[in-house]
Formats: C-alpha cells, structure tokens, sequence
C-alpha cells in the first residue's frame, strides 16, 4: 500500500517538474542572451571610447603643430614670467617694458666717434652750363583764327590730301566729329537722322565736295 502511494504520487508530481526545468531552461537562455547583449553594447562602448580618445590626441597634436608653426612665424620676443611679451627684456628699460624702434640709426647711441668737422659740401661750377634762351613772345604766340584758303594752293602734294586740327575746318573735320560724337549723344543722333545737318553743311568748299 505504501509503494503503491509513492507510485502514485511520483506519478502525480512528474508534469510539474518537467514545467519547471522548462522554465529555468528558458530563464537561463534569456539571461544567456541578456548577458552576450550587454557584453556587445560594453565592446561597442568601449571601441567609441578609444575611437574618442584617439580623435581627441589628433586634434591636440594638430593644435601643438598649428602653435609650433606659428611660433616659428614669429620674430624672437622675450616674455615674462607672467606672459607679458616685450620688445626687450624688462630689466634693459626701467621706465617701460616696450622699447619704440627707430627709423634711422642714431649715431649719438651708436657708440661710433663722430666728428666735430663739418661736412664739406662740393662745389659746381654752372658757368659752363649752356644757358636757354626763352622764346620770344612772336614764337610763343599762335592764331586761332580759321582761314578759308585753298586747299590745293597751301598743299604742294595735291588735291586730296586734308589737314587736320584747326587747319582743316571743311565738311571732313566735321564728319570726323560726328563719328567721335554719334555713340554718346542722343541729340546729335536725332540731329543727323532727322536731316537737320543739311543745313549747315559747307557747299562751298571745292576740295571736300
């Protein structure tokens, strides 16, 4: 009778056990998996940490380069032991630690013995130099007054060949004038369009006809 009640109750308690290793089974496997999770999370930390690390020991070095260049760039200055920067040491200047520069050398400073004597200022002789004689008020002076000559009389090489400036004061002159002007006054472009120019144009002249 005793035997057969532990049968049945081993029986009885069997599906139970099975339900609680499958249990554990599951719970192990997830904390399995939990653990694999956070040692990767840890192994990516730490990779980005060092990638920090390493990216902030490039950019100090970039930087101590960068101050090493421009320290170079710079003419040699002594400084103080607080950081002040002079043009001098301290000591050399009681009055001020900047010492102004100058221009052109002192030779009272120099240290060089300078001489009493005056300087001796060469002498020239300008009674060899040719002299110019100014010209006359005749030869200085010059008529602006316009003159209808013949060309072909004033002009030995033949008709056909025009002057210019105030020499040449026919229809050539003023055609000369049009091409300079036509571009830049709008006046002057009505005024040949509409024909106006008709009017004043020289017929007399035989040599620009």
């Amino acid at each position: 009778a005793g035997r057969l009640a532990e049968t049945l109750a081993s029986e009885h308690k069997g599906p139970d056990d099975g339900e609680r290793q499958r249990v554990l089974a599951e719970q192990t496997a997830a904390a399995r998996e939990l653990a694999a999770k956070s040692a990767r999370i840890a192994a990516v930390t730490e990779q980005r940490d060092q990638l920090d690390r390493r990216r902030e020991l490039l950019e100090a070095e970039r930087k101590r380069k960068l101050a090493e260049a421009r320290e170079k760039k710079k003419p040699d200055l002594d400084k103080d032991e607080d950081g002040d920067t002079y043009m001098c040491s301290p000591a050399d200047s009681p009055t001020s630690g900047l010492n102004r520069s100058q221009s052109s050398p002192n030779l009272a400073n120099s240290g060089l013995p300078c001489s009493d004597e005056e300087v001796l200022v060469p002498s020239f002789d300008r009674s060899t130099k040719p002299t110019k004689l100014a010209p006359s008020s005749d030869q200085r002076a010059r008529d602006f007054e316009p003159f209808w000559e013949d060309v072909d009389a004033r002009n030995a090489v033949g008709p056909g060949c025009g002057r210019t400036g105030l020499k040449n004061l026919g229809n050539t002159c003023y055609m000369n004038s049009i091409v300079q002007c036509l571009n830049n006054t709008s006046i002057l472009v009505a005024y040949f369009c509409n024909g106006q120019y008709r009017d004043h144009v020289n017929r007399r002249n035989n040599c620009t006809r």
